[in-house]
């Protein structure tokens, strides 16, 4: 492929490195090939026109989110690989010509993934607010808070919360008993003869 550093991994293009700021080549290197992996990139010789546009696409969804540090450009290579499964699996959604049932599992998958790139690209949105909100530090305030901060990506899936049973008064028998122990109906009047 053109444009390709063949010391990078099977022809992975160096412009990647160059789309992920902040990111040690290593880490660059491992990103691009878990974003081409996740594409379906071959590094097969006889897909290599289809294996370029992938990577193309990829490289151009990473350079439109423009990651500042590695912690977006691992943002970015994720939300690069959701993207490429969404619109696979609409592609055999279409492609599933006859069979409802598949079609619609294919739909429901990609209502989902691009359900968790939304959900993505506004954790990226708010980790850049988060980012212009903070006053600025000094050099050595900043040196010393300068740790990433975890971006929590939901699933969409919640956990209903536990309900726990509270003894019935009925079923204990204490509801309406007097001290004396006559039994007074459930809101304590007496009952009827």
């Amino acid at each position: 492929m053109d444009g390709t550093d063949k010391d990078t991994g099977g022809g992975i293009p160096a412009a990647f490195a160059a789309a992920m700021p902040g990111c040690r080549p290593e880490l660059a290197q491992q990103l691009a090939l878990q974003v081409a992996t996740a594409l379906g990139v071959t590094f097969d010789a006889a897909n290599e026109a289809e294996d370029a546009a992938k990577l193309a696409a990829a490289l151009q969804a990473m350079q439109a989110a423009a990651p500042r540090d590695a912690l977006e450009s691992m943002l970015a290579a994720q939300m690069a690989a959701v993207h490429g499964a969404a619109m696979r699996a609409l592609r055999r959604a279409q492609e599933c010509g006859g069979y409802p049932e598949i079609e619609a599992l294919y739909a429901r998958q990609a209502a989902r993934l691009m359900q968790l790139f939304l959900r993505q690209s506004e954790a990226l949105e708010k980790r850049r607010q988060q980012a212009t909100q903070q006053p600025e530090a000094s050099a050595a305030e900043e040196t010393a808070t300068s740790k990433a901060q975890p971006i929590a990506v939901t699933t969409g899936r919640r956990k209903a919360p536990r309900r726990t049973k509270r003894p019935s008064k009925v079923a204990n028998g204490t509801a309406g008993t007097a001290p004396d122990g006559r039994h007074h109906g459930l809101n304590g009047a007496a009952p009827p003869l």
